[in-house]
């Protein structure tokens, strides 16, 4: 006997499998494999710089929470969210803000507590924090985008909170240019 008749590769988490042609992909709800036409022993030629983000930020078009259907403004336009990315100066800045807040009680305290209401109220800051801009439609108005109209909405509206923290997740995306 010769072997299987199918190629016998494996899943790691963290890389693309590229063995014996083909090519698997971690999805968020499951994997995919996709087959390509390389040769395995050819060397990838890869530059890093390929690999880094190619904008700070990530801008998040608002669906439906219940139909995922796009939510448009009174003139077509989509509402959109536009958040600094987690790689960003802008972003990074907002975390290091709270974790020095954090880090300076403990200090004079010897202690790190934090209630689930501190929590979400932390989660709010940062999102809040971390918006650049908006093109969206409240209470028939089209808000200017503040500090504490970014707060209060995302805690009224709890939802766009969600969709988000999906964006932040699929930001990933970077790669594709």
């Amino acid at each position: 006997m010769s072997g299987p008749a199918f190629p016998i590769f494996t899943y790691t988490r963290h890389n693309a499998n590229l063995r014996y042609g083909v090519k698997i992909i971690n999805l968020r709800y499951g994997v995919k494999i996709i087959t390509h036409d390389i040769n395995p022993e050819k060397e990838i030629q890869m530059d890093l710089k390929d690999l880094t983000p190619k904008s700070n930020t990530i801008e998040v078009e608002l669906k439906h929470p219940i139909t995922g259907e796009a939510l448009n403004n009174d003139d077509g336009t989509p509402m959109t969210i536009t958040l600094y990315a987690t790689h960003s100066k802008e972003y990074k800045g907002v975390m290091h803000e709270q974790t020095n807040r954090r880090l300076k009680v403990a200090g004079k305290t010897g202690k790190v507590d934090i209630t689930s209401e501190e929590l979400e109220e932390n989660t709010l800051e940062v999102m809040a924090k971390a918006t650049k801009s908006w093109d969206l439609t409240f209470s028939g108005e089209k808000p200017e985008l503040t500090f504490e109209a970014a707060k209060n909405l995302y805690e009224e509206v709890f939802w766009i909170k969600d969709q988000l923290d999906e964006g932040i997740s699929n930001s990933m995306s970077f790669m594709m240019g």
